[in-house]
């Protein structure tokens, strides 16, 4: 039931891109709001299940090679050499402010009513997030163990966060 409730809101997410809300937020985040509301109403479970979980690592490791397979990489690297800088900076913009945001934050984020043991393992995937994007998240998230509670609680406010963000840009 689960594996279908994801492949039907996957759909949906496609589904909305055609609409002017689906447009503005992208079928992708239209996914991920649907099934925040779904887990957050109880239809889909808080922690996900082991079927749910392999299929992110599964997804993970494919991911960027198959991402790579049409890529022409003299082109990008070519292409991305001015980058680099401004890249560099953000990165260590990213970190600085995670830094900073943790060290203001950090007790009550590590709070057992928050994220306890968890918050340091969030803030580093939510770091790499911010630097490279959701893979970045899955990985670090499933390199330092972080409970799926954990994952889902930072996703949410992630997403939620996140939506009013984007059409601005």
């Amino acid at each position: 039931a689960i594996w279908a409730v994801i492949a039907v809101t996957a759909a949906a997410g496609v589904r909305l891109e055609r609409t002017a809300v689906g447009r503005a937020l992208s079928g992708a985040v239209c996914a991920m709001l649907i099934t925040s509301i779904l887990s957050a109403s109880g239809v889909l479970p808080a922690t996900p299940s082991p079927h749910v979980a392999s299929l992110q690592a599964l997804v993970v490791a494919l991911a960027t090679p198959l991402l790579l397979i049409g890529a022409d990489l003299r082109v990008i690297f070519a292409k991305a050499k001015g980058m680099v800088p401004a890249f560099v900076l953000g990165a260590t913009g990213t970190c600085l402010g995670s830094i900073l945001a943790f060290a203001l934050l950090g007790p009550t984020l590590a709070a057992p009513s928050c994220l306890g043991d968890d918050a340091w393992r969030v803030g580093a995937a939510l770091t790499a997030k911010n630097i490279g994007g959701g893979l970045n998240f899955m990985g670090v998230a499933q390199t330092l163990s972080i409970s799926g509670t954990a994952v889902t609680a930072a996703l949410t406010v992630d997403n939620a966060l996140g939506v009013p963000y984007f059409p601005l840009n």
